[in-house]
Order: structure tokens, then C-alpha cells, then sequence
């Protein structure tokens, strides 16, 4: 709709009638006579089998201080036809029409032309069926014989107001919800959406018992290329990283910057050796295309890690920590490379085979690390993000006043609760898991070993008396296997 009219605008007096459309002319008030060239203000589709009411409402507008441009169609088809071919302010619909009867005109209408507001014209003062107009999409309507010049002229400015309003609303809202799901810098859905989608499509996999993998992937050396070139040429990295990840996608994959240089990815109805097919061809598209930043080429790999759904992983976050320890295997053996879970066991599996008995006779403490500041009960969730941030471990050993184990805290479950209601000065206490797996001190590595594979841990804790001493992650027993193969006499 163009802007308001001057004083000098003309007023609409000639009506063209030619077939069933119904013009009407602006006339200049200098000469009186029609001038084509002057731009109408409001252009609209009335569709009216009566000729009668059509031409009441042609004699209104002829009569009003605006340039009205009106087209007029007597079945909803012949509408149809005229919008394909040209576009209107506003659509003034009978509901009782030859083709068309009731509030099946304003479905039809709306799935044809949805940015084009329109007012309802009908034969009954019928308070529900205005309402219901008004709930299927109309913006008005008008009684026949009960509206006026000045009310069909206010009708049809608020109409095209209120439209143009809800219209920029519903972009603005789009565009809120885009950024608050999406990551700005690549596109991709931010963590917390990432996490709740993921929950959403868990449930749809365990209620149908459909296969799901996990994929995470992480930009190799990422740090140097900061270092070398800047953090503007490592964002145009990660912005190339998600959308060649997002190249290789289907529509129901779920695409996440899990965090940093961090992507994680969904495969519904997908078992881990389709999603390693499918994070080996990811892989060979990110290896193989140049990154062109300013007069730089960079060549940029990435290491993978995947996990399908298991019986023993009973939340969709265990997926994708399972995931994620894989990833850190294959960047461990050398990066630019896909391990799934199911392979980082058979080469643990391979590596124990010589060294079961070795296993069970040492004792796990030997090879633990030691916990020397443990978190307390009434230690903050803003402590606790420190902690995590310090040590680079997946939990956190809550422990109360005497240094007895009470709890262990998960970096995921901080995450899942600061997205919720929950403030930074919340303690640890309330949202910590109760009920923590943990073995005596004197408990021997396959012990370990045993518990990390069943319960889906990255860390298992050692007490003495109740008082947590230390902790032996599955990092500890690859390396301390690694190093009883690198003795090996070759």
C-alpha cells in the first residue's frame, strides 16, 4: 500500500465497467477527467455474485476521498484466477457464493493469498459466525445493509493496518525464535535447543525402538588457527565446518554447536555403522574443500566420534558422552578420523586380551588421580561451572564437611539446570544425583573397568571410610593398557 494522499491527489468519480470487474478511475479535479497514470492507493478484490451489493459497494468507494482500485469476481474460481495473475490490498469476501458457502471461502483464500488481509461480507448479524471469520483469518466483516461509506472505508484501512501489523509481528517473532534456537555464528541449533530436541527425538526412538547415533565432531588444532590467523578466520572455520556438516544432512537430522569448535549431530532411524558411512563421508567433505579467508587458503580436518542408542544408555545425554569419548579416542590416535563406540571397545577389548590377569591384580588406586578439591555441599552453581572449567573432568564429587562422598555432579545436569529457572547462586546440593557409583579404595582396575562400561561413565570415584581419595576415568585405564602394549617386547 503506497502513502496516504495529497490534497492534490484526484478523487475517484469514473467507474469502468468491463465484464465482471468493476474499476473506478481516479479523475483529476482540474480537468474531470480520468488519468490512468495516477497510482491508486488501495487495491481490492471484491467477490460478490450479487451485482446488486457489489455495486453498493463500488458507489461507496466511489464516493470516499481515496483512490480505490477495485476488481470484482462473482465465484471464488474466477477470484482465484485474478490472484494468481495479480496482487491485492485486501480481499472483501461474500460468504454466500455460487462455489463457495460459509467459512470454507476464508480457508481457501488464506492458502492462496496468506499476505493478503480479508474482511468478511455476509448477509447475518450472526455474533459466532463473525467470530469464527475472525478465527479462521478474517481481520473484519461487515453486515450487509448494516454498513455505511465511513464504515467500509475504516474497515478497510484497519483491516490492511492490522494485517501489515500482525504480518511484521509474526517476522519479528520468527525472527526471536530463530536466534534464540540457532547459533549465531554457524546457523546451527544453539546447545540448549540442540539438548531439548534431542530429548524430544530419544523419546521417539525409545517409544518406537528405532535405531539413533550420536555424532560429535571436533575441529582439529583449531587453537593454532586462532593463534595463526586470528578469531576472524576461526569463525569463518566453524561457519564452513556447520554448513558442510549441514550439507550432508536429512531434514530430521539435528545439527548442534555442542560447544566451541564442538558439533554434535542426531541420526534418527540410523545404527552406529550407517552414521560411521556417514560421518566418513563428512569427514572426506570438510578434508577436501579450501577455506578462502581474505588472501588465505586453509585446508581444516576434523576428528569424529559416534555412539549409537544402547539398552544400558538410558538418557539421551549418556549417548552422547559415549559419543564424545569416542571422539577424544580418535583425536588421541592421531585426529582426521571417525571411531564409534562400538570400535574404541574392541580395541580396548583387544588391548586387555593379554592383560586380564594384570587387570585384576593391580589396584586401582595405583593408577588414580587424586581429588584435591572436591566440591561441597553448599558450593554454588557458579562454583561448580568454575570447577568444571579448571579440571576438565565430565563430574564433579560433592562431599560434605568431613570429606564424605554425598553426590556427584555431572557438567551436562549443570548445564540442563542453568537453562531452566535455576540461578547462578543455587548449591550444588539440589540438583546433584544422591545415589553416585563409586567402589572401595582397594577395588582393582578391572573392577573399574566393569563399572565404566556398564553404567556409561567417564569417571569412577574411590572411597576410603565414605571419604571420596580420588578418581579413575577411562583416559587412565587406555593409557595405563597403553603403556603395558608399549612394553611388549616387539
Amino acid at each position: 500500500m503506497s502513502s496516504s494522499n495529497s490534497s492534490t491527489h484526484c478523487l475517484p468519480t469514473t467507474l469502468q465497467v468491463s465484464g465482471p470487474e468493476l474499476r473506478i478511475l481516479p479523475t483529476c479535479k482540474a480537468c474531470a477527467t480520468p488519468s490512468l497514470a495516477t497510482p491508486f492507493d488501495i487495491r481490492m478484490l471484491v467477490i460478490e455474485d450479487d451485482a446488486g451489493d457489489a455495486h453498493l459497494v463500488e458507489r461507496a468507494l466511489k464516493s470516499c476521498n481515496d483512490c480505490f482500485d477495485v476488481c470484482h469476481a462473482e465465484t471464488l474460481v474466477e477470484a482465484l484466477e485474478l490472484i494468481q495473475n495479480d496482487a491485492f490490498d485486501l480481499v472483501l469476501l461474500d460468504l454466500s457464493l455460487p462455489d463457495s458457502f460459509g467459512l470454507e471461502g476464508i480457508e481457501r483464500l488464506s492458502e492462496h493469498c496468506p499476505q493478503t488481509p480479508i474482511v468478511v461480507l455476509t448477509g447475518l448479524n450472526d455474533s459466532k459466525l463473525a467470530l469464527d471469520a475472525l478465527e479462521r483469518g478474517a481481520q473484519d466483516y461487515l453486515v450487509k445493509g448494516e454498513w455505511s461509506q465511513e464504515s467500509l472505508k475504516r474497515t478497510v484501512r484497519y483491516a490492511i493496518q492490522r494485517h501489515e501489523v500482525q504480518t511484521e509481528n509474526q517476522r519479528l517473532m520468527a525472527r526471536i525464535q530463530r536466534q534464540s534456537r540457532d547459533d549465531a555464528l554457524t546457523g546451527v541449533l544453539n546447545r540448549h535447543s540442540f539438548t531439548t530436541e534431542l530429548e524430544r527425538e530419544w523419546a521417539r526412538s525409545t517409544r518406537n525402538h528405532s535405531p539413533l547415533s550420536c555424532v560429535m565432531i571436533d575441529v582439529d588444532l583449531f587453537k593454532s588457527i586462532n593463534d595463526a590467523y586470528g578469531h576472524a578466520t576461526g569463525d569463518e572455520v566453524l561457519r564452513v565446518i556447520g554448513q558442510r556438516i549441514q550439507a550432508e544432512c536429512r531434514e530430521c537430522d539435528l545439527v548442534g554447536r555442542y560447544g566451541g569448535e564442538e558439533f554434535c549431530v542426531v541420526l534418527p532411524d540410523t545404527a552406529e555403522r550407517g552414521a560411521v558411512v556417514w560421518a566418513e563421508r563428512v569427514r572426506q567433505s570438510i578434508a577436501d574443500h579450501k577455506i578462502i579467508v581474505a588472501d588465505k587458503c586453509l585446508s581444516v580436518t576434523a576428528s569424529f566420534g559416534l555412539a549409537q542408542r544402547q539398552p544400558s544408555t538410558t538418557q539421551p545425554l549418556q549417548c552422547v558422552d559415549l559419543a564424545d569419548q569416542s571422539l577424544l579416542m580418535a583425536k588421541r590416535y592421531g585426529r582426521n578420523q571417525v571411531l564409534s563406540a562400538y570400535q574404541i571397545q574392541g580395541r580396548i577389548a583387544a588391548s586387555m586380551a593379554g592383560h586380564l590377569n594384570d587387570l585384576s591384580a593391580i589396584q586401582a588406586h595405583s593408577i588414580m588421580a587424586t581429588i584435591t578439591h572436591p566440591l561441597g555441599l553448599t558450593a554454588s552453581l557458579s562454583e561448580a561451572a568454575f570447577f568444571f572449567e579448571r579440571t576438565a573432568l565430565a563430574t564433579a564429587a560433592i562431599v560434605d564437611s568431613q570429606g564424605i562422598l554425598k553426590g556427584i555432579l555431572s557438567e551436562d545436569s549443570l548445564i540442563r539446570e542453568l537453562s531452566s529457572t535455576l540461578g547462578w547462586n543455587t548449591s550444588v546440593e539440589q540438583i546433584m544425583n544422591k545415589h553416585p557409583n563409586y567402589l572401595p579404595l582397594e577395588a582393582s582396575a578391572s573392577d573399574v573397568l566393569e563399572m565404566l562400561q556398564r553404567n556409561s561413565m567417564r569417571e569412577v570415584y574411590l572411597v576410603s571410610r565414605g571419604a571420596v581419595v580420588g578418581y579413575v576415568s577411562r583416559m587412565h585405564l587406555v593409557s595405563y593398557l597403553h603403556r603395558l602394549e608399549s612394553a611388549k617386547p616387539h
